[in-house]
């Protein structure tokens, strides 16, 4: 797997906990916005996606990004994106800790955790 999220994630697999730190800057929408607008009253800004920066070429390699890079990524074709899915938790230091689910298009998943200082 490889980590495009910008944290730390702690996978636990068989019983252990694997550490996948992040492979450089995290993968992040290419979005073109126009200037604020109104229409019968109401302010909009249109965004258009114009691709993803900072992701390394299609593979069999899974790629962990946040959702919402992963879900446009689905929409054109990238199946080798998931994201982790599930609320995430404070402890008592003011550590995010979270335990999470792997979400793949076509609904395969594992269960794993995720820790961010």
């Amino acid at each position: 797997m490889i980590n495009k999220t910008g944290v730390v994630i702690a996978i636990y697999r068989d019983g252990l906990f694997e550490t996948i730190e992040p492979d450089g800057k995290a993968a992040s929408l290419i979005e073109y916005k126009t200037d604020p607008y109104t229409e019968n009253g109401i302010v909009y800004k249109d965004v258009e996606i114009q691709g993803i920066r900072d992701l390394p070429g299609q593979s069999n390699i899974d790629i962990i990004v946040n959702k919402d890079v992963a879900l446009y990524g689905w929409s054109i074709g990238r199946y080798d994106l998931i994201y982790l899915d599930g609320s995430l938790v404070t402890d008592s230091k003011n550590q995010t800790v979270a335990s999470q689910t792997l979400v793949r298009h076509r609904h395969k998943s594992d269960r794993i955790s995720r820790c961010v200082k």
